[in-house]
C-alpha cells in the first residue's frame, strides 16, 4: 500500500509539472514592425524577452515565458514602468519577432543624369541628351551586423545613349538608430563597384543622324556610393527613396569629315530613386 501511494503521489507531481503552463506578459499592441522591434531592443537591455502574436491588422506583444509567479511579477513590475496597463497572461501560441537580417529584393524607377565634357572642342557636335529615365533592380543580403550586400542592373536610356551598368554593393542599414515618431524609417549608405556600357543611338556628329555610330560605344569600370532612406509599410513591404553616384570613363573619340578630332566623355551619373523593397 506504501508504494501505491509513492507512485500515485510520484504520478501527479510528474503530470502537474507536465502540464504547467508558462505565463506571458501581455505588454501592448502595435500596427508597426518598427515598433515591435523597437520595443524589443528596449526590453533587451533590460533583461527581458519580448515575443508576439500577429494579427490580421496588428502585433500583439507580449513578455516571457516565466515558468514562475514570481519571476512574471518581477518582470511585470519593470514593465509597467513604461507600460502600466501590462498584466499576467496564460500560455497563448506566440511567434519570434522579426528579423532585420535575411534576403531583399528591390526595383526602382529613377530620374538619372551624366554630363558631357567635349576636349579638344574642335570638332562642331550635336549635345546629347544626358538626361533621362532609369530602372534599377537589386537583390541581396542582410546580416545580424547591419551590414548588407547585394548585386544590381542599372538601365538608363537617354533616348540620344544607354547606358548598361551591373554592379556589386556593400551597405550599411542603421537599423539601430532608426527615424519617425514610430521608428518606421531606416537610413542607409553604401559603396558600389561594376562595369558599366555606353551605347549611342545617335552619333553626336552632324548631320546624318541615321549613321552608324556603333564605333562611339564604350565600356569602363565603375565605381560609386549610395545612401537612401527606407520606409517600413508592413511585414517584408518597404518604400525607399535614394541617391547614386556612379564614377566611370566613357570616352567617344569624334573626327568629323574634315579631319578635325575630339573628345566627348561621360564620367559621372547621378541618380534619384523611387521603389520598393521585398
Amino acid at each position: 500500500m506504501k508504494i501505491i501511494t509513492i507512485l500515485l503521489f510520484n504520478f501527479f507531481i510528474f503530470t502537474t509539472i507536465l502540464n504547467a503552463k508558462n505565463s506571458y506578459i501581455q505588454v501592448t499592441t502595435t500596427k508597426s514592425k518598427s515598433k515591435l522591434k523597437t520595443i524589443t531592443k528596449k526590453f533587451k537591455s533590460m533583461g527581458i524577452k519580448t515575443v508576439y502574436k500577429k494579427t490580421k491588422t496588428k502585433y500583439l506583444i507580449y513578455s516571457g515565458p516565466y515558468k514562475n509567479q514570481d519571476s512574471a511579477s518581477d518582470a511585470l513590475e519593470k514593465i509597467q514602468k513604461y507600460y502600466p496597463k501590462a498584466q499576467i497572461k496564460g500560455h497563448t501560441k506566440l511567434s519570434n519577432p522579426q528579423k532585420d537580417w535575411g534576403t531583399y529584393f528591390n526595383l526602382s524607377l529613377g530620374f538619372s543624369h551624366s554630363p558631357s565634357t567635349q576636349t579638344n572642342g574642335c570638332v562642331v557636335i550635336n549635345e546629347p541628351k544626358n538626361s533621362g529615365i532609369s530602372y534599377n533592380v537589386n537583390g541581396g543580403y542582410v546580416f545580424k551586423s547591419n551590414f548588407a550586400f547585394e548585386v544590381g542592373y542599372l538601365r538608363f536610356d537617354a533616348s540620344d545613349l544607354l547606358f548598361d551598368n551591373v554592379y556589386s554593393a556593400v551597405s550599411y542599414r542603421f537599423n539601430d538608430y532608426r527615424l519617425g515618431t514610430d521608428n518606421d524609417y531606416v537610413a542607409y549608405i553604401g559603396f558600389m563597384a561594376g562595369y558599366s556600357s555606353l551605347k549611342w543611338f545617335h552619333s553626336p556628329i552632324p548631320p546624318p543622324p541615321d549613321e552608324d555610330s556603333s564605333h562611339n560605344n564604350s565600356t569602363s569600370y565603375l565605381f560609386g556610393t549610395k545612401t537612401g532612406l527606407i520606409y517600413n509599410m508592413f511585414d517584408s513591404f518597404s518604400m525607399f527613396v535614394g541617391y547614386q553616384c556612379l564614377f566611370m570613363s566613357h570616352t567617344t573619340n569624334l573626327t568629323d569629315t574634315d579631319g578635325k578630332k575630339s573628345k566627348l566623355e561621360h564620367n559621372t551619373l547621378h541618380t534619384l530613386q523611387l521603389g520598393v523593397e521585398f
